[in-house]
């Protein structure tokens, strides 16, 4: 075989991961009297409270910030600039954070969510508090989850679920969206007349493509509000069962939120200054928009079809879940599969077991 006739390796290619710091995850240490305080840190897009990566050069400075939620981003030294802003701001609050005063964020597009170590109950202590919550609660009180449906670990399920909807829901978010009606773009001409730019190649594919895009647009909306809803309700409830042993059978997110402890209610202010207000204009959203009739009012109708109120709701649903996690809940979600091909003659025959595993877990403050 000639040289030139030699097939050719498989050429491979390499691809650079430019966003490798994971500023979901932040180290602070500050130094105390006696000991170094060590804290954790969540940096958070404050437009959406989504998680954010970094992006550093080859001499480690830093030349981008990222939200992988909305997209919203700093480059170069507006990056750098954020960078250094946001860590002066985390040091003050994890300082004040000792003292009871909550955090505060300045005017930057992004925040860093401080997680101070805390006092908390061992497992067998929480097992032994639970066991007489249960024998508090001999019979569940009408309107009420306690411990005697819901034993220690299990408010993690909660959490769980909540953050499989949020992250669920975000991948179908188009914060580029600022109305339902996806309008043709108009050119004016220069002797006054409008001109409607039109796709030709979508029209002739089907003639009714705007009506069909315009259903889809209200579907993604309506399925985004209710499972934010759903998010934010589980949520909460995750909380007081973990705090309290007990939470109230509703779906009403304002009465969910009153009944916080105060020092979880004072949180979420802090992070979200409106989050009460937003849980008040959907307070009956999961609950009224099951069912699609007339009969679900105006005010849902409007929701329905306002992309910004469904952004806004699961921004809650994710401030909340940080509160979640502060309180000390967790979970653990293990996927398995097996996968086989058994050929007998012409025949195939193809299987597939998928073992899932679900571990609640939580350790409330003392």
């Amino acid at each position: 075989m000639a040289e030139t006739d030699r097939p050719s390796e498989t050429a491979v290619e390499w691809i650079p991961i430019e966003w490798t710091w994971d500023m979901d995850s932040v180290g602070l240490s500050i130094p105390a009297l006696d000991d170094v305080t060590e804290f954790k840190v969540r940096t958070r897009c404050k437009r959406c409270w989504g998680s954010v990566r970094g992006r550093r050069d080859a001499q480690g400075n830093l030349t981008g910030i990222r939200c992988l939620v909305c997209g919203q981003a700093l480059e170069g030294d507006a990056a750098k600039q954020e960078e250094d802003r946001m860590s002066k701001e985390s040091c003050a609050n994890a300082v004040n954070s000792g003292w009871g005063f909550q955090a505060k964020y300045g005017d930057g597009p992004f925040a860093q969510k401080v997680f101070p170590k805390i006092d908390r109950l061992t497992e067998q202590e929480l097992r032994r508090r639970v066991t007489q919550s249960k024998r508090q609660y001999a019979n569940s009180p009408r309107g009420k989850l306690t411990r005697r449906e819901f034993p220690e670990g299990s408010p993690g399920w909660f959490f769980l679920q909540a953050r499989i909807l949020v992250d669920g829901v975000s991948r179908a978010t188009d914060y580029g969206r600022n109305s339902v009606v996806d309008s043709p773009a108009t050119v004016v001409n220069s002797d006054g007349s409008v001109s409607v730019q039109v796709d030709t190649e979508r029209l002739s594919e089907n003639p009714r493509h705007r009506e069909h895009e315009l259903l889809a647009a209200v579907g993604s909306l309506l399925g985004e509000g209710m499972m934010g809803a759903f998010a934010c309700e589980l949520a909460l409830k995750a909380i007081s069962l973990t705090c309290t042993d007990e939470a109230t059978k509703t779906h009403d997110l304002v009465a969910l939120f009153d009944e916080l402890p105060r020092e979880s209610r004072d949180r979420l202010t802090a992070d979200s200054p409106t989050i009460r207000d937003v849980l008040a204009q959907n307070r009956g959203t999961f609950g009224a928009w099951r069912y699609f009739d007339i009969d679900s009012g105006t005010e849902a109708w409007h929701g329905m079809v306002n992309p910004q109120r469904s952004r806004t709701l699961v921004k809650a649903a994710r401030v909340i879940l940080d509160e979640a996690e502060y309180v000390g809940l967790a979970a653990d979600l293990e996927v398995k599969a097996n996968r086989g091909v058994r050929v007998s003659g012409d025949k195939r025959e193809h299987r597939e077991t998928v073992d899932l595993t679900i571990r609640g877990r939580e350790s409330p403050p003392r």
